[in-house]
């Protein structure tokens, strides 16, 4: 291997470009003066003394002074290697330990603060269109005993992608045991969108009724978690709105209380149909 390759390896273990210089020609030598190892090493006679110093200091090489002249000597690169490695050991098991003492403060603190803040911890607003869907999925597949939903506009996505997922999540859930109770909110516009899940899942076992009109969006997760859409949040107009998600039992079961209220008005499917049939 050529002097340039080794002496940037050198560098790149810690040395600067002086110091690899000088102690890759001090291995050619059994013995060698300042003015020698400045010849050698190209490295400027008046940075030669200081980089020998901090070479001597670190380990690298040993100085020899007989009366006013000084030689320096390389400690063998075997010797230099065990003892960086030492350092480096040791210097790993110190950033270790001090991390460990530093993550585990922190993780106190955050416990702290999570302690006192979960009041408000449990909300949280999901703006953007991809994550919504991506939390309803989520939040759809972690369901363990039932969910009540209200179904209208607006909704999420219409992406046939998107829309997939969701489908594939929900019937996923039935599959598993979860108890699915829905009821759709008939709007013409939207209605062959929402005409497939009715189908679809309540072949599967979905319990579902009609309705001419629900104040909002709203899915409850096994009493215990919140997702809704507000259709008089600014700007909730089509596809474009916000949704919240909140953790929190005794507000899951607030919403469905409401929902209770709208499922002894709502029709079963047969029943809305008889009814509007032409």
């Amino acid at each position: 291997m050529d002097s340039a390759t080794l002496t940037r390896q050198l560098v790149s273990l810690g040395l600067n470009e002086r110091e690899a210089k000088l102690y890759y020609s001090l291995l050619q030598v059994d013995e060698a003066a300042p003015s020698d190892l400045h010849r050698m090493s190209g490295v400027p006679r008046t940075k030669v003394y200081e980089t020998l110093e901090r070479l001597t200091s670190a380990g690298y090489c040993f100085e020899r002074i007989e009366g006013r002249k000084r030689y320096y000597r390389a400690v063998p690169p075997k010797e230099v290697h065990e003892e960086l490695q030492r350092r480096w050991d040791a210097e790993r098991q110190g950033r270790t330990d001090l991390a460990r003492k530093v993550f585990d403060q922190l993780h106190q603190l955050t416990e702290h603060y999570q302690y006192h803040r979960k009041g408000i911890d449990f909300i949280e607003v999901i703006r953007n269109k991809a994550q919504i869907s991506h939390r309803y999925v989520t939040m759809v597949s972690e369901t363990k005993s039932e969910i009540h939903a209200f179904v209208r506009p607006p909704f999420a996505s219409v992406d046939p992608d998107e829309a997939d997922k969701q489908n594939a999540a929900e019937l996923a859930s039935i599959e598993r045991g979860v108890h699915h109770h829905s009821i759709y909110m008939v709007d013409p516009e939207w209605w062959d969108f929402m005409e497939r899940d009715l189908h679809e899942l309540g072949s599967r076992g979905e319990e579902a009724r009609l309705i001419d009109e629900l104040p909002l969006k709203m899915f409850v997760f096994d009493r215990s978690k919140t997702l809704i859409a507000l259709p008089s949040i600014p700007g909730a107009s089509g596809t474009d709105f916000s949704m919240i998600a909140v953790q929190d039992p005794a507000f899951a079961n607030a919403f469905v209380i409401l929902f209770d209220v709208f499922w002894e008005k709502a029709k079963t499917p047969q029943q809305w149909f008889d009814e509007h049939r032409d």
